[in-house]
């Protein structure tokens, strides 16, 4: 697994509250995944959060 120390950041969002940044490999299978991607979207269509 390659080291990526360093490349990960800690930024401030609108509100004011810190959001850390990183690169991640996710290794899972594509249908889960893409089932995952679609909960996530309907959640935040449902608190109203904008694309």
């Amino acid at each position: 697994m390659k080291s990526l120390v360093g490349q990960d950041k800690i930024v401030r969002c609108t509100g004011g509250l810190p959001l850390v940044t990183c690169v991640a490999t996710l290794d899972a299978p594509r249908h889960v995944v893409e089932f995952l991607a679609r909960l996530l979207a309907a959640h935040r269509r449902w608190i109203g959060t904008p694309p």
